[in-house]
């Protein structure tokens, strides 16, 4: 079952509160290669929650996204995820372009 662009986010948002809980910890710097390694994904997670919001708005004003990728696997590439995404959201027509 595909998940739409709303649980994703909500995902995404949970799972951002759950990092920011655990930064808040007393010995949340005592291990320093933990503590960078969450520091970079809960930067990782705000930039993907941010691009889902700006394709999504890009998308409800031109209703055409065109989606461009360079990978060798044509099936298996970020082009096709945002592709599914868009899709299972129920938005206007889009194209992938090889």
């Amino acid at each position: 079952m595909q998940k739409d662009t709303n649980e994703i986010t909500k995902e995404i948002d949970r799972e951002i509160e759950k990092l920011e809980a655990e930064m808040q910890s007393i010995d949340f710097w005592n291990d320093k290669n933990k503590a960078q390694a969450t520091l970079k994904k809960l930067a990782e997670l705000k930039e993907k929650k941010e691009l889902i919001k700006q394709l999504m708005s890009i998308e409800k004003l031109n209703n055409t996204v065109t989606l461009v990728y360079s990978a060798k696997d044509e099936d298996h590439n970020n082009a096709v995820v945002l592709l599914e995404e868009l899709i299972n959201s129920k938005k206007a027509s889009m194209r992938v372009l090889n």
